[in-house]
């Protein structure tokens, strides 16, 4: 083993090519993506005039199976030309990356796994990513869902029935309605309405319209840039559909959710003001109680909502009951790993403690207590923190 290790190492080749050096600087709007951009230099550090500058995009989307990077060359002569140029080549580059991860699916399905070779793995009942052999490869989940999620995204397509993504895209496809309810862009346009929150970078503007005596919240990504029109409005706007279907005949939870266009969403209004607002006299122990009660409802459904530590989106109904919204930063949970799991619930079950030690702290416990100090050091390397939002009055 040494002996081969030592080959290894004799043979590797680590002379620079000096007729290909570049000088790599990093360009970013700190919005939407970087540019790197690559000089040919000589050996002297002297601009290489024989060879074009190239221009290189990177971006990253968020899916339900992690972050997806995007590298893509943008076809230009100078960095003007690239900054303007930015947003077709993502587009382009977001399309070859999909293509590519359909090619590996191809290419591993037509590979034969049996008992003993990696990948091999017992179905599971229910097991949507599982195909109809009993087998699965771990490593093309993460593909077949990335797949799913952007065909549903983008298509509303659907898998053909009986596919390993089918299921999936039943649960992540845009949906126009879950009830036969239907909003138009034109009827919000015209409706009475209010700003609860304008929004900013990748957050949506938020208002709440009254349509035929129902309120709705509507969120609007129409007027944020290409890149998050594109990539980043229809993951959050399929996260809050996914969940909310997930979560429909729960008390506390919005019922009706609308995809009104491509970045629009109007989700039913609930009655209430936020935790933040209320009278600290009402949040009762027995109030609590019931937060946590309706958390584990959302967690038995395979939803963890991820944003409840402050008090923006837990609100207390007039009857006194407790309610959750917005679920745009809600992933769905079926698929993942159980300790992954019952870290990203703990997370959310937290936020509830943090009510406890805020309104009724001798009533919290000493389990509570030390479950949110747990929670609390985890947090330190915790990269979802809620920003500041406008609260609800």
């Amino acid at each position: 083993m040494a002996e081969d290790t030592q080959a290894g190492t004799d043979e590797l080749d680590a002379q620079m090519d000096p007729k290909s050096l570049v000088r790599e600087e990093i360009i970013s709007d700190r919005r939407v993506g970087s540019l790197r951009v690559l000089t040919p230099i000589l050996v002297d550090g002297t601009r290489d005039e024989s060879r074009d500058i190239v221009f290189l995009g990177e971006a990253q989307i968020m899916t339900q199976v992690g972050p997806i990077p995007i590298n893509f060359e943008i076809p230009a002569k100078t960095l003007a030309e690239a900054v303007a140029g930015y947003g077709a080549a993502a587009q382009k580059g977001l399309q070859d990356t999909v293509e590519r991860l359909r090619e590996m699916r191809r290419e591993a399905a037509n590979q034969i796994v049996t008992p003993g070779m990696p990948g091999f793995q017992a179905r599971r009942s229910g097991d949507a990513l599982s195909d109809s052999a009993g087998f699965r490869d771990p490593g093309q989940s993460a593909l077949i869902a990335f797949e799913a999620e952007r065909s549903c995204l983008d298509t509303g397509t659907l898998f053909a029935s009986g596919s390993a993504a089918s299921g999936m895209c039943r649960d992540r496809a845009p949906q126009a309605n879950i009830d036969d309810v239907s909003i138009s862009i034109s009827q919000i346009e015209k409706a009475p309405s209010r700003l609860l929150r304008e929004g900013r970078c990748a957050n949506a503007r938020v208002t709440e319209v009254e349509i035929d005596g129902r309120k709705w919240v509507v969120k609007d990504f129409s007027c944020r840039s290409w890149f998050v029109r594109n990539l980043i409005a229809p993951i959050l706007i399929s996260h809050e559909i996914v969940s909310i279907r997930r979560l429909k005949g729960i008390s506390g939870i919005a019922q009706h959710i609308v995809r009104v266009g491509p970045g629009m969403l109007a989700i039913e209004y609930i009655e209430g003001r936020s935790l933040d607002k209320a009278a600290p006299r009402s949040v009762t122990p027995e109030f609590l109680e019931k937060l946590e009660a309706l958390i584990r409802q959302v967690h038995e459904r395979g939803v963890v909502h991820l944003d409840l530590r402050g008090g923006g989106n837990i609100i207390m109904r007039p009857d006194g009951t407790p309610g959750l919204i917005d679920f745009q930063s809600g992933l769905v949970t079926t698929h993942m790993p159980r300790v992954i799991v019952k870290q990203l619930e703990a997370m959310d079950m937290s936020g509830a403690y943090k009510k406890w030690k805020r309104y009724q702290p001798e009533a919290m416990g000493e389990y509570r207590a030390e479950e949110l100090e747990r929670v609390n050091r985890l947090r330190r390397f915790w990269i979802l923190h809620g920003g500041r939002r406008k609260k609800r009055k």
